[in-house]
């Protein structure tokens, strides 16, 4: 059964070439929406690596902003048709509804499509640390769940068969009966180093990265804290260089974001730090042969422990801020 990969972003991307690598078909398709920043980098940067048989863009966010204007009758009653509508220009309705799909988010549009039409198989991977937190579902939520006859989201709607995560064991519980695990490590230690060489091609040049091996090197990875309306973005910079103070002395500071960020960390620290480019998943340092740091930091970034050529991982938690703890606490049990 042919495959098709449904991403949002470089790390669904990264995830999706190394399950095509590790199933070794030649008729697989990746799709990618107008969600991930630089979409027209990646659809070029997937086509000319050859990985996947089709590579497809979908411009799920201008298709969103039509089915919001489309009439409350329609969005409840018409759902499915509605959506098969606003798709069918992308050819991709046979190939959803006969093919294995792999999502990485089952809140979206095209996810909801791919679930109503689906006659084959589905499987949600890892979208990071959200996919083993239970969700607080608000009355709000519920209701519109039930008016707009919505399955709970994360894996809960009863045609995603099964759930491939990098540690099956942690999932919620009402959830774990779908897992499987992701061998993203014995995918990573089989790659030969012209494989490792393509995919590095799909996400940056090698021209932008470098690390100079006579250095101790320090990572800070930051998340989308202000952009989530969690803190404001001056209490989001404040933390950050509180961070640096405290773990960055006597290191190179790298500082990787995360690809929804808007802060310009190079304007706020200056000369202190080195950014890395955005558009590339963490994960792919490994594929690196100098990317080995002494400390890597991050509040809840999952990455952390996705590196492996790190000597100190420090995992500071939402608890680190009480003023985040709170904020975060009301969407998610954190308490898991």
């Amino acid at each position: 059964m042919r495959k098709v990969f449904i991403c949002y972003t470089p790390y669904h991307i990264y995830q999706a070439v190394l399950k095509s690598i590790e199933l070794n078909e030649k008729e697989n398709t990746i799709i990618i929406t107008d969600h991930l920043k630089h979409s027209n980098f990646f659809f070029e940067t997937l086509k000319k690596a050859e990985i996947f048989h089709k590579v497809i863009f979908v411009p799920e966010m201008q298709i969103t902003n039509s089915l919001n204007n489309k009439s409350l009758y329609k969005k409840i009653f018409k759902r499915k048709a509605l959506l098969v509508d606003l798709f069918s220009e992308f050819g991709i309705i046979e190939r959803l509804e006969k093919d294995h799909i792999f999502l990485f988010l089952d809140t979206r549009y095209l996810s909801a499509l791919a679930i109503y039409v689906n006659r084959g198989k589905i499987t949600l991977m890892e979208d990071g640390k959200f996919t083993y937190l239970v969700p607080k579902i608000t009355i709000k939520e519920r209701v519109k769940n039930l008016v707009y006859k919505l399955d709970s989201p994360y894996g809960r709607h009863k045609e995603i068969k099964e759930i491939e995560v990098l540690n099956p064991s942690e999932l919620p519980k009402d959830i774990i009966f779908k897992s499987k695990k992701f061998p993203l490590d014995k995918i990573t230690e089989d790659l030969k180093q012209e494989q490792k060489d393509n995919i590095l091609s799909i996400f940056i040049n090698k021209e932008q990265i470098s690390f100079d091996k006579s250095q101790k090197k320090m990572l800070l990875i930051t998340q989308p804290l202000s952009e989530n309306n969690w803190i404001s973005e001056e209490k989001k910079i404040e933390l950050y260089e509180e961070i640096l103070n405290e773990h960055g002395e006597g290191h190179q500071v790298f500082i990787k974001t995360h690809p929804r960020e808007n802060t310009n960390y190079s304007a706020v620290f200056g000369h202190k730090i080195t950014l890395l480019p955005q558009e590339f998943p963490l994960e792919i340092l490994t594929l690196i042969k100098d990317a080995e740091f002494s400390k890597a930091v991050t509040i809840d970034s999952s990455a952390l422990y996705n590196l492996k050529k790190v000597k100190e991982k420090v995992y500071l938690g939402y608890h680190y801020d009480n003023e985040l703890y709170k904020n975060v606490s009301t969407i998610v049990d954190l308490k898991k």
